[in-house]
């Protein structure tokens, strides 16, 4: 037990500000043979560090300041702190056969955990050298080019209803919402039009990364969106057509 919050207490003190503590041992607490007191070391840790967050995993008590769904998210938005923890490929260690999530499945995961009001904590295993596979730097490298155009519609948001629905992903910042409608695979065809569900008042849409003041019109699920010519001659459908709606 010393040894491990010994351990613990070094990450605290010699790493400058840690945001959160992740403490991946849910088995490791009163109702078990194994409990090293966990508690204690946490509550030495914010003596250091008084903001810290602690992920005491599936324990429950003060110490699970977040909930952490592991390989998958749930089907409705949480207003609780929660990140889901997947993996890029299929497991958490590396493995030489495996087979890594697209990037655009990647990008569909975090925009729905966003809408949902979660975080995603996104797993690459290292190599057995420690390097990083070049698949894996191809799909980081990939996640950073659309959120180079798209991050405004994740980053600092927070969640507005409904939320998700269906293909539509939907986030609020300040008094601007975005919706993100993710295309299932580049041989989907882009319609004229997209139906979001937008029932709040809007006096302009635009498309991020591409034209403004886009043609809408209110209909029974929300607003109608006209896309430019140019969206729908697209040789392949985008990852997704990302809207800012004012």
């Amino acid at each position: 037990m010393e040894f491990t919050h010994e351990q613990i207490m070094e990450l605290m003190t010699r790493y400058g500000r840690i945001d959160v503590l992740w403490l991946d041992a849910g088995w490791v607490n009163d109702y078990r043979e194994q409990n090293i007191r966990l508690g204690e070391v946490v509550e030495r840790a914010r003596k250091v560090q008084p903001w810290l967050l602690s992920a005491d995993r599936t324990v429950g008590g003060p110490y699970e300041n977040l909930i952490t769904p592991e390989q998958t998210l749930p089907e409705r938005a949480l207003k609780v702190p929660w990140e889901s923890c997947i993996t890029m490929g299929s497991a958490f260690s590396f493995r030489y056969e495996d087979r890594y999530k697209s990037v655009r499945q990647l990008i569909h995961l975090l925009a729905e955990i966003v809408a949902k009001g979660g975080n995603l904590a996104l797993n690459v295993g290292p190599q057995p050298d420690g390097r990083l596979s070049q698949t894996a730097i191809k799909r980081i490298q990939g996640m950073g080019e659309w959120l180079n155009v798209y991050g405004e519609a994740i980053y600092g948001t927070r969640i507005c209803e409904p939320y998700s629905v269906g293909p539509v992903q939907l986030t609020c910042k300040g008094d601007i919402t975005y919706a993100m409608y993710l295309y299932k695979n580049e041989q989907e065809r882009v319609p004229e039009e997209l139906e979001l569900p937008l029932h709040t008042a809007c006096s302009r849409i635009d498309l991020v990364g591409g034209q403004d003041r886009l043609e809408y019109r209110r209909s029974e699920q929300g607003v109608v969106v006209r896309l430019p010519d140019t969206e729908r001659q697209r040789a392949e459908a985008p990852i997704a057509h990302v809207f800012r709606i004012r």
